[in-house]
């Protein structure tokens, strides 16, 4: 049953049986959506822009197969990549997606990331010019200092 809600593609009703394809349909839409409201919360900048960003999860969600762990982490790292190639969510999408690098390493081949133990410090250039630093230290459970430098 769980490969059935889980797979990436979604199974045929001679797959499904005994069970009813119409249902194993709608329980995968569920998961999908619940994986979108768990990426969501992760994204905070990006959740200012609610509708948009419910949408844009909504299309990554479904056009990517479930993380072995840490799934609404690898969801939210999706959801900031393809936030950052629109023009309107691109500043939001970068500093979420700059938090999340700095607490957490991957995607990994199978989909999966994993908590940063290292120190972490990075830079991301915002449209506009403006740039804002990540700065991380030692343990999974290290404050993420933002900076943003005037002028």
């Amino acid at each position: 049953m769980a490969e059935l809600l889980t797979a990436p593609i979604e199974p045929s009703p001679d797959d499904a049986r005994p069970f009813d394809a119409a249902e194993i349909a709608r329980s995968r839409a569920i998961l999908q959506r619940k994986r979108v409201d768990d990426a969501l919360p992760l994204l905070p900048r990006l959740s200012a822009h609610r509708e948009a960003a419910a949408r844009l999860a909504a299309r990554c969600v479904e056009a990517s197969p479930r993380a072995p762990r840490l799934t609404a982490v690898a969801d939210a790292l999706r959801i900031a990549d393809a936030a950052a190639a629109d023009a309107r969510l691109a500043p939001e999408a970068a500093v979420d997606r700059l938090l999340l690098r700095a607490r957490f390493v991957g995607p990994a081949g199978d989909g999966s990331v994993r908590p940063r133990l290292l120190p972490f410090i990075r830079r991301e250039r915002l449209p506009g010019g403006r740039v804002v630093w990540a700065i991380k230290g030692v343990g999974s459970s290290a404050e993420v200092r933002l900076v943003e430098p005037r002028g």
